[in-house]
C-alpha cells in the first residue's frame, strides 16, 4: 500500500525553507523513488495577493488580525487535503514538503492568552487542536539566518518579509516554542555552512521516510531526581501520555498503542512496531496514526503481563537538540531523559539543570516495555 507522509517546514524568517523545498522536490525523488508535492507557505502566497496581515499586526488591530489567520488556516488545511487526495490517487508513495504547517499561527496570537485564542481561532475556522497536531507526521525547523549567520540574513528574496534581525530572533523562539511536544519534531541550525544545513534537512526527511529503512537512534538518560520546573532556564511543553503494549503478531517484536495529549481532554492515537533495539541504541520503528476506533479495537490484544505506562512528559529544547524527560510515579529508578538522533556521531550536549546520574542507552532494564512489566500499576506522575 502506498504510503503519504506529510513533512512540515518551519522556521524563523530567512532561515532556508524556499531552498530546502526546492533541493527537497529535486533530491527525494532520485533517492527514494517518491514523488514530491511541495505546499507554498499559505501567509506568503495570501500577503503576495493583497492580505494586509503584517498592517494589522504592527497596528495592533487583532481583530483584522483574527480574520486574517483565520483564512490563512483554511487555505493551509484546504490545500493540504487537495494535495493528499491528489497523491492517494496517484497511487504511488508521496512526501508532501509543506511550508509553515497551521501551529504557525499561534505564534501570532495575543502574547497573554496565546494557546485560548489560537484553540479558540482554530475552532472558528472549522478545526481543532487534534486537527492541528495530526497534520504532519514530522516537523523540521530551519533556525533563521538571524542566529549564527547574520551576514547572510536578508529581507530581499522574500516581499513578505521585513523583520529586523532582533524580530527575525523573536519569531524564531516563538516557533520552536510552539512546537514543542509535536511528534518527531527537529530542529536544524546553522553551525554549519548553508549547504550541510539544507543536507542536514535532506538527511532529517530520509530517516523519517525511512531510507534506507526507519532508523531510530536514541540516547537515555537516568536522573538522579525530578528537575525543580519552576526554574527551568527554557520553555518546556507537558504531554499526557498513556501507553499499552500489546500481545504480538506474526513478525512483530514489539508493539505498542499510545495515546498523547496536551491538556488531558483532545487525544491523538498512535500504533508503533519496533524491532529489537542494539546495544549502540539503534532500532527499526514503524509508526501511523489512529482513529479513536482503531485504538480502541488494539486495546482488545493488550498483553495482559504489562501495565499501562501513563507518564507525563516534558519536552524542551537545549543547545539546538530536543529532549524528552519522562516522570512516572512509583518508579523506584527515577525519572528518564532521551533525546532520538539521525546521525550517530552526532554528539549531546547534556543540559546542566537536569541532575543526569546515568547514561542507560541500550539497557533493557530502563526500556518502557520492562517498566510495565515491572510497575503493571504504574500511575501518573507528579
Amino acid at each position: 500500500m502506498a504510503r503519504i507522509v506529510v513533512v512540515g517546514l518551519t522556521g524563523g524568517p530567512c532561515s532556508g525553507k524556499s531552498t530546502a523545498l526546492s533541493v527537497i522536490s529535486e533530491k527525494i525523488p532520485a533517492m527514494t523513488g517518491w514523488q514530491v508535492f511541495t505546499l507554498k507557505e499559505a501567509a506568503t502566497h495570501l500577503m503576495e495577493q493583497g492580505m494586509p496581515l503584517k498592517e494589522a499586526l504592527r497596528a495592533s488591530k487583532m481583530e483584522e488580525v483574527w480574520v486574517h489567520q483565520r483564512g490563512i488556516i483554511q487555505w493551509t488545511c484546504c490545500n493540504l487535503n487537495v494535495m493528499r487526495e491528489s497523491a492517494r490517487v496517484t497511487g504511488r508513495n508521496t512526501l508532501i514538503a509543506m511550508d509553515r504547517p497551521t501551529r504557525d499561527g499561534w505564534v501570532y496570537q495575543d502574547p497573554p492568552f496565546r494557546d485560548e485564542h489560537y484553540a479558540h481561532l482554530l475552532r472558528d475556522a472549522g478545526y481543532t487542536q487534534e486537527d492541528a497536531f495530526k497534520e504532519c507526521d514530522a516537523i523540521i525547523k530551519l533556525t533563521t539566518a538571524a542566529y549564527g549567520a547574520e551576514a547572510y540574513y536578508t529581507c530581499a528574496n522574500n516581499h513578505a518579509r521585513d523583520e529586523s534581525l532582533e524580530e527575525a530572533r523573536a519569531l524564531d523562539d516563538l516557533i520552536e516554542r510552539a512546537y514543542l511536544g509535536w511528534g518527531h519534531f527537529r530542529t536544524v541550525g546553522n553551525a554549519t555552512g548553508f549547504q550541510e544545513k539544507i543536507g542536514n534537512v535532506i538527511r532529517e526527511i530520509c530517516g523519517v521516510v525511512g531510507v534506507p529503512q526507519p532508523l531510530e537512534i536514541e540516547k537515555k538518560y537516568l536522573l538522579a531526581r525530578m528537575p525543580d520546573l519552576d526554574a527551568f532556564p527554557v520553555p518546556y511543553q507537558k504531554i499526557h501520555i498513556e501507553q499499552t503494549y500489546l500481545l504480538p503478531e506474526e513478525g512483530e517484536e514489539e508493539v505498542r498503542v499510545r495515546r498523547r495529549s496536551f491538556d488531558g481532554n483532545s487525544w491523538v492515537y498512535y500504533l508503533t512496531r519496533k524491532s529489537m533495539m542494539t546495544p549502540s541504541g539503534v532500532r527499526t520503528e514503524t509508526e501511523r496514526l489512529l482513529d479513536w476506533k482503531e485504538y480502541y479495537h488494539l486495546l482488545r490484544r493488550r498483553d495482559p503481563a504489562a501495565g499501562t505506562i501513563r507518564k507525563f512528559r516534558y519536552c524542551f529544547l537545549w543547545e539546538g537538540q530536543y529532549f524528552e524527560l519522562d516522570a512516572f510515579n512509583g518508579v523506584a529508578e527515577g525519572p528518564l531523559m532521551e533525546i532520538e538522533l539521525t546521525d550517530a556521531a552526532r554528539s549531546v550536549v547534556l543540559p546542566p539543570f537536569v541532575p543526569v546520574r546515568d547514561e542507560v542507552t541500550g539497557r533493557a532494564y530502563y526500556s518502557n516495555r520492562e517498566i510495565a512489566l515491572r510497575h503493571p500499576d504504574a500511575a501518573t506522575a507528579r
